[in-house]
């Protein structure tokens, strides 16, 4: 069924407006391409109040989800009138509630619900952090999460789509088609090749969900590069915090960087935390792979692993140049190796000494986009090589069975591989 876009005018909508609109509410709980572009062309033709917009997802996106379900805060009376009395003030101190209304009165419940979002709006405009908050009751999350907080309420997959997405707010994502994009950001804006979008029309974190069958390249404020491969989630802040640069990846990487010994650069992953000043390295770390990798480049880094737990600092494992730490079921291993064959991928081809089939097969699906089904007989078959990912899938799989003693057949839109 074909998605019904508003035919409302929202030129003079305030925060209050919004936040009774059922479009507007709809469009920010399931997102959708079409919502996204709808309002996105609203901001850049100005054809809506860019602060009352972005104050209102603000609330949204700041009230405690448990005490929301349904548009019912789930309060009690007495905490109702608590609330309710303590917004009127906040509302009258600053004298700044709104008049529009375009929608009949509400219950007291939906009124208070209105009127949050009005103090809250009130508050942005006047660039402070002031919340109405009473003795018993937290409803405003706290604004300045961290990221490990933002990855877990707002895990978005890259399985099912076809182009690359570029997720600047709940309502702002960027749709990018080309098989391998840039993205880069400074100080007040972001790029891509097809447009430049200011940063006020961004959430305080972005996301880069990059799909099987493509890659991009990823510039952030600070300067470092990181070249972001198939199948991968980056999570990242618009502007690093004064005291430390971190970033959440789910997949794989080629990180460059930007040395600034006031501020360490933190690269965490669902069972790693990687932390450096200046330096390149590639981190390999998909949430269903068992196997998690770190090679270094150039630098130091120091590592720990998600079993060992943030306190115990003296279990770092440090790496210098030309080693790889691998942590495989809660097992550490660090090996020399050629950094080439890691990195690689980054020029399109993949290098590989005695590996498991599986693994290339995993490797290759995720590259090229396709879904490969093989023979559990053959998982374990072992094959040392180049593949250059440039050339066709079936042109790189019959390769492999030159050498291996496996059948490749194609139907239904996968490659089926058997032991011959």
């Amino acid at each position: 069924m074909q998605e019904q876009l508003s035919n409302k005018d929202y030129s003079n909508f305030t925060a209050k407006d919004f936040l009774a609109d059922d479009f507007f509410i709809s469009s920010l709980k399931k997102p959708s391409r079409l919502s996204a572009e709808f309002w996105s062309t609203l901001l850049q033709n100005n054809s809506i109040n860019r602060r009352e917009f972005e104050s209102a997802i603000f609330v949204l996106e700041s009230i405690e989800k448990e005490f929301i379900s349904n548009k019912n805060l789930g309060l009690s009376d007495q905490e109702l009138s608590v609330l309710w009395d303590k917004v009127n003030q906040i509302n009258q101190r600053l004298n700044s509630a709104s008049n529009k209304s375009h929608a009949k009165r509400k219950s007291r419940k939906k009124q208070l619900y209105i009127a949050m979002a009005v103090a809250a709006s009130i508050a942005l405009i006047v660039s402070t952090t002031l919340f109405f908050v009473q003795e018993q009751t937290s409803i405003l999350a706290d604004a300045n999460q961290d990221i490990s907080s933002y990855v877990s309420q707002n895990n978005l997959s890259v399985d099912d789509q076809s182009d690359i997405k570029l997720v600047l707010s709940s309502t702002n994502t960027i749709f990018l088609s080309e098989i391998e994009p840039d993205i880069s950001y400074d100080s007040t804006q972001i790029t891509t090749a097809e447009k430049a979008i200011p940063q006020t029309q961004s959430a305080a974190f972005n996301q880069l969900l990059v799909p099987r069958g493509k890659r991009s390249k990823l510039t952030l404020n600070d300067g470092t590069v990181i070249h972001v491969n198939a199948g991968t989630r980056v999570v990242y802040p618009v502007q690093f915090a004064e005291a430390q640069r971190e970033i959440y990846v789910d997949g794989e990487v080629f990180v460059e960087v930007f040395a600034d010994a006031s501020r360490p650069f933190v690269v965490r992953t669902s069972e790693l935390y990687i932390q450096v000043l200046g330096t390149k390295f590639n981190v390999m770390s998909y949430l269903g792979d068992n196997n998690k990798q770190v090679v270094l480049v150039s630098g130091a880094v120091k590592i720990l692993s998600k079993d060992v737990g943030s306190k115990n600092t003296s279990h770092y494992i440090h790496l210098s140049p030309s080693l790889m730490y691998e942590y495989n079921g809660g097992k550490e291993k660090v090996t020399k190796v050629d950094v080439g064959k890691h990195t690689s991928w980054m020029q399109g081809f993949y290098t590989f000494e005695s590996e498991n089939l599986e693994v290339i097969l995993l490797r290759l699906a995720r590259h090229y986009g396709q879904e490969i089904t093989f023979d559990p007989q053959i998982a374990s078959l072992k094959c040392s090589g180049k593949l250059d990912l440039k050339d066709d899938l079936l042109e790189v799989l019959n390769g492999l069975a030159f050498t291996l003693p496996i059948h490749i057949e194609y139907g239904n839109n996968k490659y089926d591989i058997s032991k011959k």
